[in-house]
């Protein structure tokens, strides 16, 4: 005869969960499964915001670099003759932002490209062409009557960092643009 094994009560089985004593977790998964969970995601959350970054800064250097295409042609489109006239000693600051609105425009990552309309001289930074928003670029040429023509882009391209979560004392929502360049007209007699 063979001896039968004897069937051994709950009570005295070993159990295979040691931490919990027999039972499974709460909604039936492993222990640590809410730790691995929670370092998931934080390690996807710096992840993504380590992303954006990379993106932000690689569309803020397309901007920059667009919009000091944009001044080099403004200030070749004022120094530029108007049309009809032979010689020019004043520049002809009207057709800069038709000039460059486009090509602006193209290289400007969801943002509006406008005319400056404020008085008087160029804004000095990004800051003061737009103080409150973002997604705007102004271009502003002027002709001081002296000789002397200025050409500036500024403003706050439009960013990935959503407003309202600002890093690395970047404006929220809007990364600065600025480029500006001045010259003085004359013509030249032999």
């Amino acid at each position: 005869m063979t001896p039968e094994k004897a069937e051994v009560p709950s009570a005295t089985r070993p159990s295979r969960h040691r931490r919990t004593g027999g039972r499974a977790g709460a909604a039936g998964c492993r222990p640590g499964a809410g730790q691995a969970m929670l370092e998931f995601a934080l390690v996807c959350g710096l992840f993504l915001a380590m992303l954006l970054a990379i993106v932000d800064s690689w569309l803020w250097t397309i901007e920059s670099d667009a919009a000091d295409a944009a001044v080099d042609q403004g200030i070749g489109v004022a120094l530029a003759a108007p049309a009809g006239a032979p010689t020019s000693t004043s520049g002809d600051v009207g057709g800069v932002f038709p000039s460059i609105s486009g090509m602006l425009a193209r290289a400007m990552f969801a943002t509006r490209v406008e005319p400056w309309r404020g008085a008087g001289p160029c804004p000095a930074g990004a800051a003061q062409a737009e103080p409150e928003g973002s997604g705007r670029v102004y271009v502003c040429a002027v002709d001081d009557g002296a000789g002397h023509v200025t050409v500036t882009v500024a403003g706050y391209a439009a960013s990935l960092i959503p407003p309202g979560l600002s890093l690395f004392g970047v404006r929220s929502g809007g990364l600065p643009v600025f480029e500006s360049a001045s010259v003085t007209t004359g013509t030249y007699a032999p």
